[in-house]
């Protein structure tokens, strides 16, 4: 089985009140974990839409088979942007993401739409 620790750190700046950035590393401390993670994103927030991108790599936890096989941890490098809509009428935001990921060889991208919708909040904070 795979067990361990894996603190993050990470670092935010927020340059005004529309472009926050940030960067972080994950780094597993104990175990047999062997995640080493680096990532960075950036997001935009404009007056109807807010756009955001990120880049993440490193080794990633091993995968566990059975209860006995434990395969190595994989190079990962990923890669992704969105954008975001706020839809005040509807008590939500609509969200779309593309994301790139590449796990040693095996390559993937994926397309996520998003709706979150706010329970019990009805205009601005006081």
């Amino acid at each position: 089985k795979t067990h361990g620790n894996l603190p993050k750190l990470g670092l935010s700046y927020l340059w005004n009140p529309h472009i926050l950035t940030a960067v972080s590393y994950a780094y597993s401390v104990s175990g047999n974990l062997g995640t080493r993670l680096t990532a960075a994103r950036i997001d935009w927030y404009g007056s109807k839409v807010n756009f955001l991108a990120g880049i993440s790599f490193g080794q990633v936890s091993p995968t566990v088979l059975g209860l006995e096989l434990i395969l190595p941890g994989k190079t990962l490098k990923e890669g992704y942007v969105g954008m975001t809509k706020p839809l005040p009428r509807l008590r939500g935001d609509l969200t779309l993401v593309a994301d790139y990921q590449d796990l040693s060889g095996s390559k993937r991208v994926a397309l996520t739409l998003n709706y979150i919708f706010h329970v019990g909040h009805n205009g601005t904070p006081k």
